[in-house]
């Protein structure tokens, strides 16, 4: 699952969490964090920057050396890969982790308000079984 931001001016600093609820029974899990900052949409282009991700802590970020970039358009911020458990079913939703663990912060070291509505909805249902013997 891709991250995108849009509509922040002089965004200096992101960090984001996911926090995954919901399902009939199982869970999704963070398999995976990485940040391609090669990706020619990627927030902070070519400029000098310091990325990070934390696998154990499920947090993925970036910060400018100096100054901030406007996010008016689309850009994208990181990868959050997810695996249902084998038992999984239902209907998921992902969302970013509030308080601490996602933030914004512009370079005059101000904080950026972003809305923290469902960033996916994943349904999991029961496999199907294909008969292949010719019947």
């Amino acid at each position: 699952m891709d991250l995108f931001v849009s509509g922040v001016a002089d965004l200096r600093v992101y960090q984001a969490a996911l926090d995954v609820t919901g399902g009939t029974r199982g869970s999704l899990v963070v398999e995976d964090l990485s940040i391609n900052s090669e990706r020619p949409d990627f927030v902070f282009g070519t400029q000098q920057k310091l990325d990070a991700v934390d696998q154990v802590g499920g947090r993925m970020g970036a910060v400018l050396f100096a100054g901030g970039v406007d996010a008016t358009s689309s850009k994208y911020l990181g990868t959050f890969t997810l695996r249902a458990s084998d038992d999984a079913l239902g209907t998921f939703s992902v969302n970013l982790r509030g308080g601490e663990s996602s933030i914004l912060w512009t370079s005059q070291n101000q904080p950026v308000r972003f809305g923290l509505g469902p960033a996916a909805t994943i349904s999991v249902g029961t496999p199907s079984h294909l008969d292949t013997s010719g019947k």
